[in-house]
């Protein structure tokens, strides 16, 4: 229902009045329509009185009122104002503090009670709010979800649009509709009371759908809001992932993509052990230590899957894992020089020196002459592979900590020198000083900010592996014979899978130990290799991925 007096002169502004006389909510998450008239004991939205020159009448009645003349209208507004009067003291004229509020003239409430008029001791009678001639009150409408926790509904959710009035649930259907759209059908139940509005296909994960029901003129009768749930995610941290130099005073932070994470410190390691406490801001969880980190540290923080939101159970699906390094201690070398071999694993026949290619990073420091270099024979080609997959799961991103290094404490050293280093292109390389006895070595270099390592195969036997995903080529060569090595088996895991023919080709469906994994990390030695065996027993490793392909094992979040 209206009120009769001016528009202009209601204690809000008339853009807060919906065509059709209602008032529509300023919150569009609501999971109501808008209230049904009976009493209300709402406090009235004050504001300053605004006097216009103009009567601002419903869109229905000013559509209605097309060929009526100016005395039939005049004739109704007058017997609406004295509907109204009715119901104030006497001697009351004009627009007074004791106005209801909008939202009591468009619920048809009857009004603030004394003690919310200030100036005004005497309550007026019960007032009567009477609709304008031919003007009907909109219907009113009831939507919610099933399996809503707030706002939030299932992916799989479905709509019940309930009429409150009395209305045909299947007219006011016609006038629904949702953005971003989707197809959905509809179903009657309860009569014509209700009808269920079902998604033909799931929604999408974090999307907000508007739903908005208009009545038959195109007057908008009320709005809905709802989310589809979401897993709970981490999108960012402090520091970053992967950094290094990173500040010995700073904090750790992990924050979330929604509010109200609950109990989120539970769910937190951090490696090395480090004192501290956590602290709530917002989205974000905070770890403030007691004390400054480490120098030269590479810590690693886990952040295990179960964070729920408290409101709506949403939670986080995915362990997430990421690291940092700590700067060095004063004087230890701020541009100090860092080396990286180029590959994890490389190859050399017997009958030539070894050969290894590096690379340099350091913008201040011109590189040295000559580094100095230690070789150490490894036990045989299982030892090989287990050191190649120690190297390939070192961050090699860090710049001082030397965590991940193969222990070198049990090796037999068979080469130490210093050896010159050479500039190719964009890199360098170095030469051992002599030929090494066909087997397994492993290389280190300590010159830099940090060492580094590499794994060496001694060898005649020259190997090529290509991967699909349907099949996979092994070539195998002879370099004494420069000939074809024909016979020679091809094994993952354990499990012969080819054998190459008269060409040294062989060509096999992909054994799925060779196959990437989606989500994998190389948190522990996993790289797949591929191992070829001759008919004399000469064996040489091929690694199933390149160096570029390195997995950092940042877990849910990189």
């Amino acid at each position: 229902m209206f009120d009769h007096e001016r528009a202009d002169d209601l204690p809000v502004a008339p853009s807060d009045l919906a065509e059709g006389g209602w008032v529509q909510s300023e919150s569009t998450t609501t999971l109501a329509s808008p209230p049904t008239p009976e009493p209300s004991t709402a406090r009235p939205r004050r504001g300053p009185a605004r006097r216009g020159p103009a009567w601002r009448l419903p869109a229905s009645l000013r559509q209605r009122a097309v060929g009526a003349t100016v005395a039939v209208v005049a004739t109704a507004l007058v017997a609406g104002l004295l509907a109204w009067n009715g119901g104030r003291p006497a001697g009351g004229s004009g627009v007074d503090a004791s106005h209801p509020a909008a939202s009591d003239v468009a619920s048809g409430s009857g009004g603030p009670t004394p003690s919310d008029r200030p100036g005004s001791s005497t309550a007026p009678s019960a007032a009567t709010y009477v609709p304008l001639t031919g003007v009907s009150p909109a219907p009113t409408a009831l939507l919610t979800a099933r399996g809503a926790t707030g706002v939030v509904v299932p992916l799989d959710a479905s709509f019940r649009l309930e009429s409150t009035d009395g209305s045909s649930a299947n007219a006011l259907a016609a006038g629904l509709s949702v953005e971003p759209a989707f197809t959905f059908t509809l179903k009657q139940v309860a009569g014509d009371r209700a009808v269920v509005v079902a998604p033909a296909r799931p929604l999408k994960a974090g999307t907000v759908y508007r739903f908005a029901l208009r009545g038959g003129g195109g007057q908008l009768l009320d709005t809905w809001a709802f989310q589809a749930a979401q897993p709970l995610r981490i999108v960012g941290t402090l520091p970053a992932t992967q950094s290094s130099d990173v500040p010995l005073d700073t904090g750790i932070e992990v924050t979330f993509d929604q509010d109200g994470a609950g109990d989120a410190a539970s769910h937190v390691s951090i490696k090395p052990t480090t004192p501290g406490r956590f602290e709530q801001h917002g989205r974000t969880l905070a770890f403030v230590p007691d004390h400054p980190l480490t120098p030269s540290t590479l810590y690693t923080v886990t952040v295990t899957r179960g964070i729920k939101v408290t409101e709506t159970g949403e939670a986080t699906v995915v362990d997430t894992r990421f690291q940092f390094e700590t700067q060095a201690k004063a004087g230890s070398g701020k541009n100090a020089r860092t080396f990286a071999f180029q590959d994890a694993v490389v190859e050399s026949p017997t009958a030539e020196r070894p050969t290894i290619g590096l690379w340099s990073f350091g913008d201040e420091q011109k590189a040295p002459t000559a580094i100095r270099v230690a070789v150490y024979r490894l036990g045989g080609i299982d030892a090989a592979i287990d050191a190649f997959r120690t190297i390939r799961a070192r961050p090699d991103w860090t710049r001082w900590s030397s965590v991940g290094l193969v222990d070198v404490s049990g090796l037999t050293r068979v080469v130490s020198a210093s050896l010159p280093l050479n500039p190719y292109r964009n890199g360098f390389w170095v030469q051992l000083p002599g030929r090494l006895p066909a087997g397994w070595y492993l290389v280190q270099q300590s010159d830099g900010s940090k060492p580094i390592q590499t794994v060496l195969q001694v060898t005649d036997v020259a190997g090529y592996l290509a991967v699909s995903d349907t099949k996979t080529i092994v070539w195998a060569n002879d370099l004494r014979t420069r000939q074809p090595l024909s016979g020679a088996t091809a094994t993952s895991d354990g499990v012969q899978f080819g054998r190459t023919d008269a060409h040294g080709l062989a060509v096999a469906t992909t054994p799925r130990g060779l196959l990437p994994t989606t989500g994998a990390t190389c948190t522990r030695p996993c790289d797949p290799v591929v191992v070829v065996r001759t008919n004399d027993g000469r064996r040489i490793f091929l690694p199933a991925a390149a160096t570029r392909d390195k997995l950092e094992g940042s877990g849910g979040l990189y």
